[in-house]
């Protein structure tokens, strides 16, 4: 088994990683996990940045690990088998055979097992996750990552004191979202700070992922009529933001009642 590189969603052209705190962090337990085996927890909302953050880490890393992305919930020994299937091995067998075969295929080597919307695993899954953290002798290090590990704790109480670290990430704070978004792309770095928190309220909502396909369709209509800067004509007119946040509507008086 040797080190393989992960190929990470692109992101649109002229923009950069941004190392947010979570990120960053991110990057620091995976990497702290190795020697100690265990299981890090990486959750949040979807479109936040926590599945670019982990691919990002095996992308730029010489480690051996093996990504997991199940599409449908595998019952009895089948995510064991997948496992075992990912990492080139035999996966027949009953439970005992499955276990030797790992173990011959682990051989004393420490390795990542990546898992993509690990919170949406059953039960069946989970028990053999939390079987094989046991096994001391089989060195895996465990990257669970997923929306909300609250329903997979209440199927599997017994993994979640078996996580080692675990890490959030939220949508994007507005005392933190200018300056994010200026390193991302130069067009949104040429966008006065105003005009990008009024994008973000009205449409973004601090979410990376809506950011990163807005910004392609800004670059679209900005190449189009030949303009450099994100100004607020063309925010108006892709996005219908307007220039200023709604008024609160005042609540209409009731008229007094009418004696009779």
């Amino acid at each position: 088994m040797t080190p393989v590189k992960l190929d990470p969603t692109p992101i649109p052209d002229g923009a950069a990683i941004v190392r947010t705190l979570p990120f960053t962090v991110t990057h620091k337990l995976i990497s702290d996990l190795l020697p100690r085996r265990g299981a890090v927890e990486v959750s949040g909302g979807p479109g936040c940045g926590k599945t670019k953050a982990v691919d990002e880490f095996f992308a730029s890393n010489d480690v051996v690990f093996v990504k997991i992305h199940l599409v449908s919930r595998l019952t009895g020994y089948g995510f064991l088998r997948k496992l075992i299937s990912e990492l080139g091995g035999d996966p027949r067998g009953d439970g005992d055979e499955l276990i030797a075969e790992l173990r011959r295929l682990v051989d004393g080597r420490c390795l990542y097992v990546y898992i993509d919307e690990a919170d949406l695993l059953n039960v069946h899954s989970l028990r053999q996750i939390r079987y094989l953290l046991d096994q001391r002798d089989i060195h895996i290090a465990w990257v669970l990552v997923g929306s909300n590990f609250e329903r997979a704790y209440k199927v599997c109480p017994e993994l979640r004191s078996r996580v080692s670290f675990r890490v959030c990430f939220d949508p994007l704070a507005e005392a933190e979202l200018v300056a994010h978004l200026a390193q991302f792309h130069p067009f949104l770095a040429s966008g006065e700070s105003d005009l990008l928190l009024r994008i973000d309220r009205q449409h973004c909502h601090g979410n990376w992922r809506v950011w990163s396909e807005t910004l392609i369709t800004l670059l679209d209509y900005a190449e189009r009529q030949g303009i450099t800067t994100l100004t607020q004509a063309l925010a108006g007119q892709v996005l219908g933001v307007s220039a200023a946040r709604p008024r609160k509507r005042r609540g209409t008086r009731p008229y007094p009642a009418r004696k009779v």
